[in-house]
């Protein structure tokens, strides 16, 4: 049986054969650019704080594990986290909903 050995192909489009058009805006896997970084963060939604009002954010690995610590000042319970995400969830779904409904209507609309 021969060995077969595969090779991950970066999914980025930095490392793409063929130049990519973003219509104007800058490459969005440039990861040396800041103002790349800036303009596309703008629509992360894991940043927006009424979207995801429940997202733990932590500046570096010691903070995360003060974090997930029992009894350290900074601890937070990722159960009670969860729950409280879980309900969010619930109420934002039919907004979610009502959104991809009108962007679809646009794009019929638009045929």
């Amino acid at each position: 049986m021969a060995l077969v050995q595969y090779q991950a192909v970066p999914a980025t489009s930095a490392h793409t054969p063929f130049q990519i058009d973003f219509k104007g805006h800058p490459d969005p896997n440039a990861r040396d650019d800041i103002n790349a970084f800036r303009h596309w963060t703008q629509y992360c939604d894991f940043y927006d704080e009424a979207n995801m009002p429940h997202i733990q954010k932590f500046n570096s690995m010691e903070e995360l594990q003060q974090m997930t610590t029992p009894g350290h000042a900074k601890y937070v319970n990722c159960a009670e986290v969860s729950e409280k995400m879980k309900a969010h969830n619930v109420k934002r779904i039919p907004a979610i909903y009502e959104q991809w409904r009108q962007m679809l209507a646009k794009v019929e609309a638009a045929k």
